[in-house]
């Protein structure tokens, strides 16, 4: 092995020669992947010598290459280094976890000392700058980032690109697409499943909190925090969420993380929260097709617009439109369907996106099977690429990058 400056580089590096995810290894180890992944990333000390023997063997690598990283070490102490910081950040790490009613009382508090007249002004300013927590429907971001105006063909190509840089070009691609590989092959990005308070959850123990963008503590490398209970879940509807997750906050690492200025870096920055809707939204209630639900939402602020960009980012990397258009086509012997109106097509979308199928004698599985994502999620790409469209609406829609 070549000379690695801690045990936890040597650890992932052991691990990645081997061929095997963070979530193999931790499996075979007996390891929760989180409790590995702080190992990796040196936020904890070197494990026992059993622990160490396993990774060996597992590795295919002698003991003694391990263990001779294996020292205690001198952790990073970085309390003597606090700075202070703007103050909406300031206030974002403080009310991490409040309401926002108890958010805008804590502003409430902080002006207290202005003219009744300046007070309101600055709350209502306050308000106005961050439309989705006076909705309730907002927790940590970075709203300082002002992303870079994409078009959806911009967006397609980088995806596209990103594909082909890992040996998956049109003619190679075979859905899914392995976006944890992706990840843990991208350099200067670490994926780390996170047991931390940040990664809240309902009682019931379903994650609200699914994801996490951040700059780690030495402003080096980026980390793609997932929250443990979905990385490490059976449950088909949370692995093809967490496809989805990955795919998501990779762009907020590749794209948004890097706009970031020194000062955010340096802080270990948190940038926005991937939040599950349907736990954040105020209608919680499963009775409603995912179609019935609230319109199109007003793109008002610079996160609305990262948050764009990720979502259709990961739509491109997950399910690249030449793939699902081909795969379509294979399934339905046509280049799209047409309808009577979009209620119906949204009802056509998701029967297509989950429907088994039979073509050339054989039964296809359901393209969201085929490609790893909900049925919802395909659904929505159908009508997207507009390979489930109604007559009622036969111009091209979409949305256009800009304020």
């Amino acid at each position: 092995m070549k000379q690695y400056h801690s045990f936890g580089e040597a650890a992932m590096e052991a691990r990645k020669t081997a061929g095997l995810s963070l979530r193999e290894a931790a499996r075979s180890l007996d390891l929760s992947p989180s409790y590995l992944s702080k190992i990796e990333l040196d936020k904890s000390d070197p494990p026992s010598a059993d622990v160490i023997r396993r990774m060996a063997l597992l590795y295919g690598l002698p003991m003694v290459e391990l263990l001779k990283h294996a020292k205690e070490r001198v952790r990073d102490v970085i309390g003597n280094d606090v700075r202070d910081n703007e103050g909406l950040f300031a206030l974002y790490r403080v009310a991490n976890g409040m309401k926002p009613e108890e958010i805008f009382s804590l502003i409430s508090k902080l002006l207290a000392q202005l003219p009744p007249d300046e007070k309101q002004r600055y709350e209502a300013k306050i308000k106005s700058q961050f439309p989705r927590l006076s909705r309730g429907q907002s927790l940590l971001y970075s709203a300082r980032v002002r992303p870079r105006y994409l078009s959806k063909l911009q967006l397609r190509n980088i995806a596209e690109r990103v594909l082909a840089e890992h040996g998956l070009t049109r003619a190679a691609y075979v859905p899914p697409t392995p976006i944890e590989r992706i990840i843990e092959n991208t350099a200067g990005i670490h994926l780390h499943p996170s047991d931390s308070p940040e990664m809240r959850c309902e009682k019931d123990g379903s994650p609200l909190v699914l994801g996490l963008t951040r700059w780690d503590i030495d402003g080096q490398r980026r980390l793609i925090e997932i929250n443990e209970k979905l990385y490490d879940s059976e449950e088909q509807r949370l692995r093809r969420r967490l496809n989805y997750t990955l795919a998501h906050e990779y762009w907020h690492a590749i794209e948004h993380l890097p706009l970031m200025d020194r000062q955010a870096r340096q802080d270990g920055g948190l940038f926005r929260m991937n939040i599950d809707p349907r736990l954040a939204s105020a209608d919680t209630t499963e009775s409603k097709k995912w179609w019935e639900k609230s319109g199109k939402r007003r793109f008002e602020t610079n996160e609305d617009w990262q948050e764009w960009q990720a979502q259709f980012f990961a739509s491109e990397l997950l399910m690249p439109h030449w793939s699902v258009r081909a795969e379509f086509q294979k399934r339905f012997s046509s280049e799209s369907i047409c309808v009577t109106d979009d209620i119906s097509m949204c009802r056509a979308a998701d029967h297509l996106a989950g429907e088994m199928t039979v073509a050339s004698n054989r039964w296809l599985v359901p393209l969201n099977d085929l490609f790893e994502v909900s049925r919802q999620a395909m659904a929505i790409r159908l009508m997207e690429l507009r390979l489930v469209h109604s007559a009622a609406n036969s111009t091209e829609g979409g949305i256009r990058h800009g304020k």
